[in-house]
């Protein structure tokens, strides 16, 4: 049995103090005082171990020679010698019975009586000391009543709102609600450390006995906000939750009193204990609320979380809500469920009704109230032909959260078990709410495939929400650091949604997003992906941080990490438009927290648009919070760094400074290589992968010619095959276009078609308008010239009849006019303002005869003097 302890000093204002509820009379002084000992007596109800939860009367043996007694009740043993224990003395009794009439404030413990009895010269204890258990009244339900305006008070201190009452029953629950309404004006006004924080307080001294959770209907309709329900408990302390707003939609809220957190800002501290048994004020409080905005609550009680728990999902029962109420989008699945109700298999085929894509759309009505990830069993049967699954979530506001994963990370025939974070879940393009993942209710998921046309089966298994720790899912969400101070690299993930394993996000932005990046990853080694992460303009920094252990990490003194701003500014904003590219761009703080508790931040004013190491020593940094720290901070040392943190954040201002707010969503920040590393100095420095202009001025940009790779190993890093076949060949050759050059590139090719590519990364500041290039072929193959930007791509054939003589080298000048869409891709507009975002040059080689041979390859350059239109072939001489 757990106890509660109070302090002392609390309690007359709590239990109306000594002879403030007690059934006796106060004894005068007399002028006939009693004097000597006082006979043994003995207590004589209640019996030991009786248990009420209503008044009692004491009673005991009358105390020869006594003058009055005392009564002490204690929730320990040793009494008032215990200073934090709750404690009540009862002096002046002049008969032996006392009457309980008030209620204590701790119940379902055991509590402690004795008896004194006193005259003018001695004292003599009863010869017993009692014990009663103190039951609470297992109520189940205690209402908290919405009554009228009058009981609600607005904080004077805050910004201004209006309390009413509405009778209209608009949850349609019989009740009355309790209306919150503000302006943008009024949430303005107020001491600048206050504005747009509104409290509403009702005083409600109430006992909660036999509840464990706050239940309320809830409405809001407004601008952003952070809204919480918060309690001041039995000693004083402010307790409080956050209230997970589905903008614009009437929610059913249940919290349990086991989430609240502790309120240390400005308020008293005591024991650090909720103390939720006895509740003084039930409160609303508003922050960060600067605009127009309505909340309406209603229905507000203390419950019991598990009479109640049929609300919330655990393992999804297929069979729980009306099928006949399922909807497909795109195609009428054929589907089957289990017997159990744990696994629903959707079927699909090749017929006039199959556009290769299609979802089957799952009614859930749920709340998530615990749980921080999905789990389920996928599998599919049939032929995949480069299918992609989906799964999407539908929150009550029509917000949609989207995962996708190809079949081919999943395996035929057999399920295979997908675990996604739910702050991994990506924003769709349908999105119709106010675009905050909060999870809290539901409304149904889908769950479907696209790209295949060919026919098969779908199946998914035991789907559930799980805690990745507590689940066993993961061991911990702290990421131990090895000797070599490699904190990331996101070399390790097999798939996207892992990085939420480690990486945690803050929800305030409305845009944080994590993502693997195969498209922009600095070229450097056999770099697998980089982290993209994203925010929102002109909103509240969106933050990335995880937890480190890194005590093995010793005599560490920078921290070193890779960074690539890829904002862009949004169009129709005149307002703006004398901001130059480089200007919008994140600013960034980076965080370093110790063990001892002291902040350690960085900041980066505007990251670069190009790939930039940036090495920053920590003697650099800052004590963010020395002055909350006792005594001088420690210093920043690497062994006793205990997590990191990134903050982005970017306003888009006019000429003037005025802001001009756009907010541009899916902003992305690339990281890589983020490392502890010995620096004395902070410095920023271009990566080497980066394509800059040959001579200032010049307007060529060159790619590759090949001379910089020690061998075959070496150029790997950088050219890779696209597609997997046992006869692809690329290698180094001295077979050469021009003179003082000694290396080149042979592409070889056997069978019908091969593909050989090249990541690019451009300097922001690149300008072209078509691309050139040596060749050395045949008059058999043909060589589809691909450029990529992300999934679009352009393409110029080269064919046999456009060669002069067999076994030549010639010089090829392409304007980017010449390049087309290919049947199946999507296309990308390539000019001199775009080509900076070509991130990948790829050869296809087809050849008609099946016969082996080879191409080689020299001197790609992207030159701002070749003309749109140019199609130049010369052959080198």
């Amino acid at each position: 049995m757990k106890r509660k302890l109070f302090t002392l000093l609390i309690l007359p204002l709590l239990l109306g103090g000594c002879g403030g509820g007690g059934n006796y009379e106060e004894k005068s002084i007399t002028n006939n005082p009693i004097f000597g000992e006082i006979h043994d007596f003995n207590l004589t109800g209640p019996e030991n171990g009786y248990v009420t939860n209503k008044e009692i009367t004491f009673t005991w043996e009358e105390a020869t020679n006594r003058e009055t007694y005392q009564i002490e009740i204690s929730a320990t043993e040793s009494f008032y010698n215990d200073k934090d224990a709750i404690y009540v003395k009862e002096s002046n009794l002049s008969t032996n019975k006392f009457d309980l009439t008030y209620s204590l404030p701790v119940k379902d413990i055991i509590y402690y009586w004795r008896v004194t009895a006193v005259n003018h010269d001695h004292t003599k204890k009863s010869n017993q000391v009692g014990n009663f258990f103190y039951e609470s009244n297992k109520a189940g339900e205690i209402p908290i009543e919405i009554e009228d305006e009058k009981d609600w008070a607005v904080h004077k201190e805050g910004s201004q709102a209006n309390v009413s009452i509405d009778r209209n029953n608009f949850f349609n629950n019989g009740h009355d609600s309790l209306v919150i309404s503000f302006d943008k004006e009024h949430t303005s006004t107020g001491p600048i450390s206050q504005v747009g924080w509104i409290v509403v307080t009702k005083t409600e001294d109430t006992e909660l006995y036999g509840t464990d959770a706050f239940y309320l209907n809830f409405y809001y309709s407004g601008q952003d906000s952070t809204i919480l329900i918060r309690v001041l408990d039995f000693d004083g302390e402010y307790w409080q939750k956050q209230v997970l707003i589905s903008n614009n939609s009437k929610q059913t809220i249940l919290m349990k009193y086991s989430d609240f957190e502790l309120r240390t800002a400005g308020t008293n501290v005591y024991n650090r204990v909720f103390d939720w048994q006895h509740i003084h004020y039930f409160e609303i409080v508003f922050e960060r609320t600067f605009g127009d905005g309505v909340a309406i609550l209603s229905n507000i009680k203390a419950v019991q979380y598990e009479n109640y728990s049929y609300m919330f999902m655990k393992k999804f029962d297929f069979r729980s809500t009306d099928q006949s109420k399922w909807k497909g989008e795109w195609y009428d699945f054929p589907k089957e469920i289990s017997e159990d109700g744990d696994e629903l298999t959707i079927s699909y085929k090749n017929d006039e009704n199959w556009k290769g894509y299609g979802y089957q759309h799952v009614n859930v009505f749920k709340y998530f109230d615990s749980g921080d990830a999905l789990r389920m069993k996928v599998k599919y049967t049939g032929t995949s032909s480069g299918a992609t699954f989906y799964l999407r979530v539908y929150e009550e506001d029509k917000d949609m959260w989207q995962f996708s994963v190809p079949f081919s990370y999943l395996v035929k025939d057999e399920y295979k078990t997908l675990v996604i974070p739910l702050k991994s879940l990506l924003r769709s393009s349908y999105m119709q709410g106010d675009g905050a993942k909060q999870f809290y209710y539901v409304e149904k998921f889908s769950f479907g495939l696209a790209n295949n046309y060919l026919e098969g089966t779908l199946s998914l298994k035991d789907f559930e929400l799980v805690d990745l720790v507590k689940d066993g899912v993961i061991e911990t969400r702290t990421r131990t650091i090895e000797e070599n101070g490699c904190i990331e690299d996101f070399s390790t993930y097999d798939l996207y949604t892992k990085i939420y394993y480690n990486w945690d996000q803050s929800s305030v932005n409305k845009d944080e997003a994590m993502k693997l990046d195969t498209v922009h990853k600095p070229n450097i080694g056999k770099n697998s992906y980089c982290g993209e992460f994203d925010y929102k303009a002109d909103m509240e920094a969106a933050t990335y941080q995880m937890n480190l252990d890194t005590t093995a990490v010793k005599n560490k003194s920078a921290l070193q990490l890779y960074l690539k701003d890829a904002a862009v500014k949004p169009s129709g904003f005149p307002q703006l438009d004398y901001l130059k590219p480089e200007q919008v761009a994140a600013e960034m703080t980076i965080q370093l927290t110790l063990d001892s508790g002291e902040w350690y931040r960085y900041i980066i004013p505007c990251v670069s648009k190009d790939w930039m190491n940036y090495t920053i020593a920590f003697k650099d940094f800052f004590c963010y919070n020395k002055d909350s720290i006792l005594g001088d901070p420690q210093p920043l040392t690497s062994d006793h760094i205990v997590h990191i943190g990134f903050a982005f954040q970017y306003f888009y201002k006019d000429k003037d400074g005025k802001g001009v707010p756009t907010y541009a969503i899916a902003n992305p920040m690339y990281l890589d290589e983020i490392y502890l590393v010995d620096a004395d100095e902070t410095s920023e420095t271009l990566l080497d992968c980066t394509i800059v202009e040959d001579v200032p001025g010049s307007g060529v940009y060159t790619v590759d010619t090949f001379e910089k790779y020690a061998d075959d190993e070496d150029m790997f890093n950088n050219w890779r095959y696209l597609v997997d076949y046992d006869y692809n060949l690329m290698s180094l050759s001295d077979e050469v276009s021009s003179l003082g050059e000694t290396k080149s590139i042979k592409m070889h090719y056997k069978e019908k078609s091969v593909s050989y590519a090249r990541s690019t990364i451009f300097s922001y500041k690149a300008e072209a308008k078509g691309i050139s290039l040596d060749i050395k072929a045949d008059k058999i193959a043909t060589i589809y010239l691909n450029l990529n930007i992300g999934n679009a791509k352009q393409r110029f054939n080269i064919t046999p009849d456009m060669y002069g003589v067999s076994n030549d080298w010639y010089h090829y000048e392409i304007g980017f006019d010449n390049f087309y869409t290919p049947e199946g891709s999507t296309g990308a507009t390539i000019n001199r303002n775009t080509m900076k975002n070509i991130d990948m040059i790829s050869f296809g080689i087809v050849n008609s005869s099946w016969s082996p041979s080879d191409i080689y390859i020299d001197n790609i350059r992207m030159e701002l003097g070749i003309g749109y239109t140019d199609l130049n072939i010369t052959k080198i001489v």
